[in-house]
């Protein structure tokens, strides 16, 4: 159904796509990892979904400019709309082209192969090249925001200090540097680019080389915490064989051990970012009038805001790495692998 809806919306000429209905989390990204996992028997619905992320890749001409096929119509999250007023771009890998660019190269990875896929990588990852920017407060390096409007199109920060002045994003696996590299990483070895996997281990070092605290994250969640970024920095890590990279993985299971709390429901409490309002949200430390400390709003047992997802990075990184041969890795639902 969603690839139909899609499918009659390229046809009809209308401008981009709803978020959700390409991205990592509940798009046709998202799916077309599963398709590929699946085998020859689900490949005549994997190549319809690489075509469609094939031609989402083609410029559209809206408000008298050209941007990007993805570009969204509406903002990235909600309440956003006055910063958003004409859509965003979006470049993180859970919700933005990053995860069609992933998907791209592990497909051509595996050997399944439609036409203008390379094309389309290309204008993907040029893309992304192109809007990066340099963090001139400290440790350099390439970086990029969360999201742009369509405006930023027509202003590429490439390799010059500044050149992007929307917010840096988390460095997580879901918005942020860590991902765009990962997926960079990905297209690179899969369509014979050294450049591009050399510019993911540079990016990625320059997050590593901030202090921790100007890395936006808050908790030790997969999705958005320090169990994402010590995932994403293995991978690219052992597939790069930078030992300096390689190096690093201790370090950054120690800063997601350091979330751990013996008196959470779960061990790795999910607490609300710093500022946010949750009904329900307990204190940490309160107790009941029967002495209990009753469970945070936030304690989660699943996989991207979950213990599930803390513990199955933890395990990884004690493992080396180290997969059963032909078993489908575990982070390939993040598009990691």
């Amino acid at each position: 159904m969603l690839l139909t809806l899609e499918r009659a919306r390229l046809a009809a000429g209308e401008r981009g796509p709803a978020m959700a209905a390409y991205d990592v989390i509940g798009g046709l990204t998202g799916l077309g990892r599963y398709l590929l996992a699946c085998g020859d028997g689900q490949r005549p619905l994997l190549v319809a979904v690489l075509e469609y992320l094939v031609e989402l890749s083609r410029p559209l001409r809206i408000g008298g400019r050209t941007v990007p096929g993805w570009c969204v119509p509406g903002p990235p999250s909600p309440g956003a709309d006055a910063r958003f007023p004409d859509g965003h771009l979006n470049l993180g890998l859970a919700h933005g082209v990053p995860g069609p660019l992933a998907l791209l190269a592990l497909a051509r990875r595996e050997g399944v192969v439609v036409p203008g896929m390379a094309e389309a990588a290309h204008r993907m990852a040029q893309w992304l090249l192109a809007h990066r920017r340099h963090d001139d407060e400290g440790a350099g390096g390439p970086d990029w925001p969360a999201s742009l409007t369509p405006g930023h199109e027509h202003r590429p920060g490439g390799d010059r200090p500044g050149g992007v002045d929307a917010p840096r994003a988390r460095a997580a696996w879901c918005y942020g540097t860590p991902g765009v590299a990962r997926s960079l990483q990905l297209a690179g070895q899969a369509f014979d680019e050294p450049d591009w996997e050399a510019a993911a281990v540079r990016a990625l070092h320059a997050v590593l080389d901030r202090p921790r605290e100007r890395r936006g994250l808050h908790d030790a969640m997969l999705c958005h915490g320090a169990a994402g970024l010590l995932q994403v920095t293995a991978r690219v890590a052992r597939d790069s064989g930078d030992a300096r990279l390689l190096a690093r993985l201790g370090p950054l299971a120690e800063e997601v051990i350091a979330h751990y709390d013996p008196e959470a429901a779960f061990a790795f409490p999910c607490p609300p970012p710093p500022g946010a309002v949750t009904p329900g949200t307990v204190t940490p430390g309160t107790v009941t009038p029967g002495g209990e400390r009753p469970t945070w709003a936030r304690d989660r047992a699943g996989f991207l805001e979950g213990a599930a997802g803390v513990a199955l990075a933890l395990v990884d990184h004690l493992a080396g790495g180290a997969e059963e041969a032909g078993a489908l890795p575990w982070d390939a639902a993040l598009l990691l692998a």
